[in-house]
């Protein structure tokens, strides 16, 4: 797997894969690190939704929790639509990833997911912080749950949309405008 060196924002990062994903809408699925079975299982149904109903990929990190989740979910259906940011480099799993189509950046976490998220959906977060990015929605959660009151909370907020039901959400992101996007090769 070849190594492209980029500059995204003034960041340098080491891509893997199709650097054509940088093109798209980057819809980045963020939640607990300690889902329930339920905040998986809604996940992996809003990352094979948006695949499956909008133009848009999939943005998440390697780590554990929701983002894990909505990876697993398109890793074997479909791969090509998902930009990875790799925590701690490169292991064969992401190479396997890449050659079947995927993105996978190697740089600092949270600075290219502000640079790089379109919109964001929140699933089940115990805290109220925002992600940075134009567009937010959050899915409702179960009340009785601790891990789910930062994300409940958020939707009090005028500026965080609402999920009642996951594809009709999907289709919509077709007109969420997408960020424009400088990156150059550092090669």
């Amino acid at each position: 797997m070849s190594t492209t060196h980029l500059v995204i924002g003034g960041i340098p990062v080491r891509a893997h894969g199709r650097l054509d994903l940088l093109e798209t809408r980057l819809v980045h699925i963020t939640g607990s690190l300690d889902p329930t079975i339920h905040g998986s299982t809604v996940a992996e149904r809003a990352a094979l939704d948006i695949v499956e109903h909008s133009d848009s990929c999939i943005l998440v990190h390697d780590g554990p929790g929701i983002a894990a989740a909505a990876l697993d979910s398109l890793t074997l259906t479909d791969p090509a639509r998902v930009v990875v940011i790799a925590r701690r480099g490169i292991t064969n799993w992401h190479q396997t990833l890449a050659s079947g189509g995927a993105l996978i950046l190697e740089g600092p976490l949270n600075p290219l997911l502000a640079l790089l998220a379109d919109a964001a959906l929140i699933v089940e977060q115990a805290h109220a912080a925002l992600p940075h990015c134009p567009y937010i929605a959050c899915v409702p959660d179960p009340i009785l749950t601790p891990a789910t009151a930062g994300s409940n909370a958020l939707m009090l907020r005028p500026d965080v949309e609402i999920v009642p039901e996951l594809d009709q959400w999907a289709r919509r992101l077709r007109y969420i405008a997408q960020r424009p996007r400088r990156y150059d090769q550092a090669d």
